[in-house]
């Protein structure tokens, strides 16, 4: 999810149809085509070839990744939830109203004000530099890119993740956090079965997540997170409100 408020009130501005003289990628249309991605940034392949290779690469992560995602959301009928997963090169921004929540959706990748990782409008958005830690490895970029699919499902479900973040409501937040680590779990759960990943590397994913927790963040707390995986990965999809 977001990491930084302030570009986002100008994204605010932008959807409202100011002009704030963006990069092209604030000038595309302000209802981006259900199809495209948006300008300025790069669509990730999910051809799942990635899978088969043995690169370590962080992009090469993000596809393997994102491929294995869109087979866990086919799995569960909501192939849908997640158009496009895109990565954000330096220097880019661009923003427009979100068709999906009727709220604002963005993206950044400067270097001063990166937005990281988040999904939005049905879009999955990757910062490769200021995310780097979470697409290190393959185990690690599937994981979040499954997390961060729950925001779909959640803004199909009429949430919006992203209004809670611009306003800093972690109250808001928290659920709409644990909800996605925990379908995170459940998607890992999955792709073990899936024979995808080694059953053996869940202390890997318990020991990430653990790493990546922040108390009072809105995300909560290392232990909050692992516990938030485990009852997805035992309880299914179910076990997160989300089936």
């Amino acid at each position: 999810m977001f990491r930084r408020r302030g570009f986002f009130a100008a994204l605010t501005i932008v959807a409202a149809g100011a002009s704030l003289g963006l990069t092209s990628s604030a000038e595309a249309a302000p209802h981006q085509a259900a199809s495209a991605v948006p300008v300025g940034t790069i669509a990730v392949s999910t051809s799942g070839h990635a899978c088969l290779t043995r690169s370590s690469a962080p992009t090469a992560n993000v596809e393997c990744g994102a491929s294995l995602v869109q087979k866990w959301l086919r799995s569960r009928g909501q192939a849908s939830v997640v158009r496009h997963t895109v990565l954000v090169p330096a220097g880019t921004v661009g923003g427009w109203p979100s068709s999906t929540t009727g709220g604002v959706c963005g993206f950044s990748g400067l270097a001063v004000r990166p937005t990281g990782m988040h999904h939005c409008d049905g879009i999955t958005f990757v910062d490769p530099i200021s995310d780097r830690d979470l697409i290190r490895t393959r185990l690690a970029a599937f994981t979040m890119l499954a997390h961060e699919s729950a925001h779909g499902v959640q803004e199909r479900r009429g949430k919006d993740p992203v209004a809670a973040y611009l306003v800093r409501d972690r109250s808001a937040m928290l659920p709409m956090e644990q909800q996605a680590d925990c379908w995170a779990g459940a998607a890992l759960n999955w792709a073990i079965r899936q024979n995808h990943f080694d059953a053996g590397q869940l202390p890997a994913a318990r020991a990430f997540f653990r790493s990546i927790g922040h108390p009072g963040s809105g995300h909560g707390s290392g232990a909050a997170r692992e516990a938030q995986l485990l009852q997805g990965y035992a309880g299914g999809a179910k076990a997160c409100g989300l089936a």
